[in-house]
């Protein structure tokens, strides 16, 4: 009889033991998730490094596991990382779809528009840079609409849909944006603009691109 009681009460403490450890582990995944996101802007890398010490994001809440597939694709991207799949981002797409807020849902479809374009799928991520555009009408932060805009440049540059790529260009300049804001999206920016013969005076009557250094 003795025995049993010792049993029970081993076990009720192991449960107690593992559900404390249990939560302590999803403490620091949340407290790491927001250190993230702190730092994705200003310094990715160690956004990065911080996001990539999560040891079972798989552990996290579905909200968590959202905010970590955007932000550690986030990361990734703004440090150069090469990633070969959209698998993690449609884990943000899919969730900020339907729930979150419109800064994430624009992020995570102008992410998954990156990704899609680095793995020469650019009519699918033509579509995820639309999805962007659309999501992006009611977001504050300005850099988004930025990001969106010269994504959307670029791609339309690319096929030689000049007027396009240049109506998104200029949205992008119009929104002037703070010193603070070029800076926070890297050292240095560059904004290609394709401009129309008819754009350019005199006898600067030709098709020319431009990069304009920020």
């Amino acid at each position: 009889m003795m025995r049993k009681y010792l049993f029970i009460g081993w076990a009720v403490w192991m449960v107690v033991i593992l559900g404390i450890i249990s939560s302590c582990s999803q403490d620091k995944g949340t407290s790491r998730l927001a250190w993230g996101k702190y730092y994705l802007w200003s310094a990715p890398d160690s956004s990065y490094r911080i996001l990539n010490a999560i040891p079972f994001p798989d552990k996290l809440s579905v909200e968590e596991q959202a905010c970590y597939a955007l932000l550690m694709t986030q990361a990734m991207y703004r440090c150069g990382h090469k990633i070969s799949s959209d698998s993690l981002i449609n884990i943000a797409v899919q969730y900020y779809s339907s729930q979150g807020n419109a800064d994430d849902k624009a992020s995570a479809l102008l992410y998954k528009g990156y990704i899609l374009e680095d793995l020469g799928q650019d009519n699918e991520a033509l579509y995820a840079y639309k999805q962007a555009e659309e999501a992006v009408k009611t977001v504050k932060d300005l850099r988004i609409h930025f990001l969106i805009y010269t994504a959307l440049g670029n791609i339309n540059g690319r096929y030689a849909h000049y007027e396009h790529s240049l109506s998104y260009y200029r949205k992008a300049l119009d929104l002037n944006l703070s010193v603070p804001a070029w800076n926070a999206m890297g050292e240095n920016i560059y904004l290609p603009l394709f401009i129309w013969l008819r754009e350019l005076p005199g006898t600067m009557k030709r098709s020319s691109w431009f990069m304009i250094s920020f």
